[in-house]
């Protein structure tokens, strides 16, 4: 998406000079000239709407992806180093994201066949949906800020680990087949039909949600050491195996018949049926 956006604002010349006055002023200005002249508020509104969508990268930050995403596959996009695996034959082998810039790994259908490494990045968006599924069949790691993962069908075959601060993780049907770990201080995990077959471990030091909507779906154990989790098995016949959290607070909901066969632990502090808050 954020290549797209990019790509449309070059299409349509919408840059600091296009969207600047005449006598070079930047695009604060120009809000600011017409705060000041009464514009009519519609304006105002879409041009806040721009701002909200598309930031643009400092200098420092466009030099630093420019020297440092030199991958043949990749580019950059306004500061973001972005790997296009979409066409026929691109991405053949691993691929490893620059260190200390942000990331996006886009793959198409039956690409990225080796590992992603995105560790060491600034933030991580990795899609392994954009070709209907099938993709992605290496080991997966993510790190920095953020990490936002989506596997679509039939991809991601082997093992995920995230360490970003922030993980979201998104499993389609019979997407996810390894393990799942995820670390950091929050992490959402969400799993369809017959998703996320290995073990979902998170170790998040603040919130951990762990979502098995599939039926069946997390067919391994679910457990989480974040001081607040809500594991919910809602799937009939999901949570195969034992769902287990500890620490501060821990809800676990088993809403559906037959889920969490392996049984239930919870060694927190507070422990809560989520049955009724599960979504």
């Amino acid at each position: 998406m954020r290549r797209l956006f990019a790509l449309l604002l070059s299409a349509c010349s919408l840059d600091e000079s296009g969207l600047g006055a005449q006598d070079g002023s930047s695009p604060a200005d120009v809000v600011a000239s017409s705060d000041a002249g009464g514009a009519d508020s519609t304006m105002d509104a879409g041009a806040d709407a721009i701002a909200d969508v598309f930031v643009e990268a400092s200098p420092d930050a466009m030099a630093a992806c420019q020297a440092l995403c030199t991958d043949p596959n990749a580019s950059c996009v306004n500061g973001v180093c972005v790997f296009d695996c979409t066409s026929t034959g691109s991405c053949p082998g691993k691929i490893t994201c620059p260190t200390g810039i942000p990331c996006e790994v886009d793959c198409g259908y039956l690409l990225c066949a080796g590992d992603i490494d995105c560790s060491k990045a600034s933030s991580c968006k990795i899609d392994c949906s954009g070709g209907g599924g099938s993709e992605c069949a290496g080991a997966i790691s993510c790190g920095g800020s953020s990490c936002d993962l989506h596997c679509g069908y039939l991809s991601c075959g082997k093992d995920i680990n995230c360490t970003a601060q922030a993980c979201n993780v998104k499993c389609d049907t019979s997407a996810c087949k390894g393990n799942i770990t995820a670390g950091g201080q929050n992490a959402t995990i969400t799993c369809s039909d017959q998703a996320c077959s290995g073990n979902v471990t998170c170790n998040a030091a603040t919130q951990c949600n762990v979502i098995c909507n599939g039926n069946p779906s997390c067919s391994g154990t679910v457990s989480s050491m974040a001081q607040t989790s809500t594991l919910c098995c809602n799937g009939a016949g999901s949570c195969g195996g034992k769902v287990s959290c500890a620490k501060q607070t821990c809800e676990i909901g088993c809403t559906n018949t037959p889920s969490c066969l392996g049984g239930t632990q919870c060694t927190a502090s507070t422990c809560v049926d989520a049955g009724a808050t599960c979504p």
